[in-house]
């Protein structure tokens, strides 16, 4: 009987161990998401939630908080209603805010108030009547706070900033309730709370759309925040508007390309005869099937790779404005950074089977890009593997009549790179530019009655991606200024992350002068003495980068090249100094 008793003891210990441990994940899993926006859009007007690893979804307002729990309970959240709001105001708040809520019925009520990590602030316990309640909030630090509100059966939440209190006693004050009534009708900082079941490591694709802006993020959370989404101007020559997701250091489209239209107006050709369609050299454009009803909205469209090439039509952009057809390196890019090709397919795939034929292998779509399975028409006319695979044509060419594609299927999670006949019907995805402006000038013009230095038309402008090509004067990229010495760098090699060797030339004028970049001309001697120190200055003397930033130039500056570094969807713009 002893031994059974430690027996039993042992188990019962074990249970509470296992409790303990179960309890302090739940607690792990219960976070409060917020949401904001930036760039084009300062609104979230709606986000949908869609919880990638349990195949569910849900859309809530854009200024509501998402309430992730590890275990929905009976615990009731209010929401379409006017109880189901907190209004805070001020909020955005200095030294107090006072805080109005409606309960639904009697019941003791705690009030918490956690910072962004989930520290406990300040909490108070109050019983509290049906109807309507108001505390003042006094006394918290500078920063971002949720307000959780527990009372009986019901639980909602709200968001409070601070933005410079000098008071540190922090407080939850009830406060006279009729001090508040004219207040009812004021609706700033009013949030209602949603709740969605979560288990930790759960794969989150959140979509946020203010009018015609809409952006996706994939997150993991593992706390309470807020998240920004960066809305972007994706429309193109149809009007139509495309969510965006940034992938690394590249912002792409999550839908395939659906437009009839070059972003500048002009139509492209419908080709849906297939003999026409096999014939054809000149850009043209379809539906699977020819069935625009069933396929459009869904798959988008399929193209030949002559509406890419500029050559073939006329220069013009088929992506949206500031946008443009990804390159094959750009496709390396994706999947390098997906961890190779062995498995970027899953990472690709929109998951299940609602589009995808079974079984779908190894979709997660982690990265957001949402690849869906639209088929392609072969250079013969014939349409082929709607549900099965999705092919993306790349604007780089790899032969007189063929171009690269990458394309996933549902069989496996490999991300697979071929050429085919430029006749052949693919789905294109567009990506964002980036660009760099550069304005060149000649510092030989440079005259005591005339300080002005000029333009450089007919500059040779060389880019190198590795100092291998650098040493080996084996350009990248190689283009010329214009008559007004500017250039404007949009389809730039994508390799080294954005970072490219920078040399301008004219007969034998160089922005590098044994090997410092030339960064002007000396004016006078005001501009000697405010410039880094520089042996041998004079007015009229070349001016040299200090490019270690040591106030000092001397041989440590010496690079023999310039060096730009841009990230994807941004601009660089500058002015490149040539002399002898």
């Amino acid at each position: 009987m002893k031994t059974n008793h430690h027996h039993l003891k042992f188990i019962t210990c074990t249970l509470l161990i296992l409790l303990v441990i179960s309890m302090l994940s739940l607690k792990a899993q219960d976070y409060l998401l917020s949401f904001e926006g930036t760039g084009e859009s300062t609104t979230v007007t709606t986000v949908k939630v869609e919880n990638l690893s349990q195949g569910k979804s849900m859309t809530m307002n854009g200024s509501d908080i998402l309430h992730l729990m590890g275990v929905v309970t009976g615990i009731e959240t209010i929401k379409d209603n006017e109880t189901s709001k907190i209004c805070i105001y001020p909020n955005p708040m200095k030294e107090y805010a006072r805080m109005q809520f409606v309960l639904p019925e009697t019941s003791e009520t705690i009030i918490t108030l956690h910072d962004l990590s989930g520290r406990k602030i300040v909490q108070t316990r109050d019983l509290l009547s049906k109807g309507q309640h108001t505390y003042d909030i006094q006394g918290i630090e500078d920063g971002i706070y949720f307000v959780r509100i527990n009372s009986g059966r019901y639980t909602f939440n709200g968001r409070l900033i601070c933005t410079g209190s000098q008071n540190r006693d922090a407080k939850i004050v009830y406060e006279n309730t009729m001090a508040a009534e004219e207040k009812q009708t004021d609706s700033k900082g009013m949030y209602a709370e949603i709740v969605m079941q979560y288990t930790s490591g759960d794969l989150l694709k959140i979509t946020a759309i203010s009018g015609i802006y809409s952006t996706v993020i994939i997150d993991v959370p593992t706390s309470s925040k807020i998240i920004s989404f960066n809305y972007v101007a994706c429309t193109d020559g149809n009007g139509n508007n495309y969510p965006v997701v940034k992938i690394g250091t590249q912002t792409w489209m999550t839908e395939n390309l659906k437009t009839t239209k070059f972003n500048d107006g002009t139509a492209i050709a419908l080709v849906a005869n297939a003999s026409a369609w096999a014939a054809s050299s000149t850009p043209g454009y379809c539906w699977y099937n020819n069935d625009a009803t069933t396929y459009k909205d869904t798959y988008g469209a399929l193209y030949n790779w002559y509406v890419v090439d500029a050559a073939s039509n006329g220069g013009k952009n088929l992506c949206p404005a500031g946008w443009h057809v990804s390159t094959d390196p750009e496709w390396t890019t994706l999947t390098n950074y997906l961890g190779g090709v062995s498995v970027a397919g899953g990472k690709l795939k929109e998951p299940g089977t609602s589009h995808w034929y079974s079984p779908n292998t190894g979709a997660t779509n982690e990265s957001g890009f949402t690849a869906l399975p639209a088929g392609d028409r072969s250079s013969n006319g014939t349409f082929w593997d709607i549900e099965l695979y999705g092919s993306w044509w790349s604007s780089t060419q790899s032969s007189t009549g063929s171009a690269w594609d990458w394309y996933v299927g549902y069989a496996d999670n490999i991300s697979w790179r071929y050429d085919d006949g430029k006749q052949n019907g693919f789905s294109i995805r567009c990506i964002k530019d980036y660009k760099i402006d550069l304005r060149v000038l000649d510092a030989t013009s440079w005259t005591l009655e005339n300080q002005t230095l000029s333009i450089a038309p007919n500059a040779i402008i060389k880019l190198y991606t590795t100092k291998s090509s650098f040493d080996n004067n084996l350009p990248d990229f190689t283009t010329t200024s214009d008559a007004n010495g500017m250039v404007q760098l949009n389809d730039l090699p994508v390799q080294n992350q954005y970072k490219y060797i920078l040399i301008v030339e004219k007969s034998d004028l160089r922005n590098i002068k044994d090997g410092y970049i030339i960064g002007g001309v000396f004016n006078n001697q005001a501009d000697i003495d405010s410039w880094p120190t520089q042996a041998g200055a004079y007015i009229g003397g070349l001016k040299y980068i200090d490019v270690n930033g040591d106030g000092i130039i001397s041989s440590d500056d010496r690079t023999w090249y310039d060096l730009i570094s841009l990230s994807e969807d941004q601009t660089i713009t500058k002015t490149v100094i040539i002399g002898k």
